[in-house]
């Protein structure tokens, strides 16, 4: 018997179809220990098996796609890891809920602008809400931010080392990110890994994210909410402070 695949990126593609697996909707998975397993069918290829029941993942030739059936173990319910490469990094266990898995793990970081160079750092001197914006790195405590779990899925929030909460006072074109007291889900981010580090968006509105004003790289540049368009000025690296 062979061992499971080493952890990695794949392509997954079905024994008799020669299809490969492709995600077109949503997959929920089970908050307790009765997810997917893949088990060893010989030769290379796996099952997919619901724990603690009989069925499996099957593919018909007639339509291709992959359903839920009882277990008979034939070609059509075969598949095949295709190894694509390493994972970028690797996932810690997770530190809140034991069967989350988070993009990166929650904790402290500095916030660095993919395009610039430049980091997220608080504006100095302003008011109630102050704003946060991009300037040089320069090691400061107000350039580290904890990446704080939430408790809706994987997302997470961006806080100061002190605890306030950044964010949005709404989710229109333009809308700055600034400092706040209260929690609000404008606040909770979700993280989308991109060619180079990740988008930050708003779990509220996904379709916008973070972006350094203009891309301009002089301190004091303002991140505001801006519709996606994958350049790197819209992207951000997190390592850790």
């Amino acid at each position: 018997m062979t061992s499971l695949p080493k952890a990695g990126i794949y392509r997954i593609k079905h024994v008799s179809t020669g299809t490969l697996l492709t995600m077109s909707k949503q997959i929920i998975g089970s908050p307790k220990d009765a997810g997917q397993e893949s088990k060893d069918a010989k030769n290379g290829h796996y099952y997919f098996h619901m724990q603690w029941n009989h069925y499996v993942a099957r593919m018909d030739d007639t339509d291709k796609i992959a359903k839920l059936a009882r277990a008979q173990y034939t070609a059509n319910e075969k598949w095949i890891f295709e190894f694509v490469g390493p994972l970028d990094k690797t996932i810690p266990e997770p530190t809140l809920h034991q069967h989350i898995h988070y993009p990166f793990a929650p904790g402290d970081y500095k916030i660095t602008n993919v395009g610039t160079g430049t980091v997220m750092d608080l504006e100095t001197g302003s008011g109630t809400n102050p704003k946060v914006v991009g300037n040089q790195a320069n090691g400061s405590d107000s350039q580290k931010w904890h990446l704080r779990p939430t408790a809706t899925g994987t997302n997470m929030a961006i806080k100061t080392l002190g605890g306030k909460m950044t964010g949005l006072s709404d989710l229109r074109q333009g809308t700055i990110v600034e400092l706040f007291n209260s929690v609000d889900t404008n606040y909770m981010l979700t993280f989308t890994p991109a060619d180079k580090g990740f988008w930050i968006s708003p779990i509220a509105y996904p379709f916008f994210v973070y972006d350094l004003t203009g891309a301009n790289p002089a301190d004091g540049t303002e991140i505001c909410l801006w519709p996606k368009n994958d350049q790197d000025h819209q992207k951000w690296y997190f390592d850790p402070a």
